[in-house]
């Protein structure tokens, strides 16, 4: 048996994907409708690959710990999952 098999049942696994997909969500709702579409295209691409939304996940989960609600870390979970 692995040493995290079970560990609060994925528990930690669901609110960090959660969390990822509210910071993603806000992210793209500021890219614009009009514009080029290569290049917005490219802009709302980018944040969606693999591994893009631990840092805003890990954010938002640590602006919860310390009794922040999820508005109040958004801001800032969006501006690490563009880096």
């Amino acid at each position: 048996m692995a040493p995290t098999a079970g560990v609060a049942g994925g528990h930690v696994e669901r609110m960090l994907e959660r969390y990822r997909g509210l910071a993603l969500g806000a992210l793209l709702d500021d890219v614009p409708d009009g514009g080029p579409r290569y290049l917005y295209d490219l802009v709302a691409e980018y944040p969606r690959r693999w591994g893009k939304g631990l840092r805003a996940a890990l954010c938002l989960a640590t602006c919860r710990a310390f009794g922040g609600g999820d508005a109040v870390g958004l801001n800032a979970a969006v501006t690490v999952l563009d880096l």
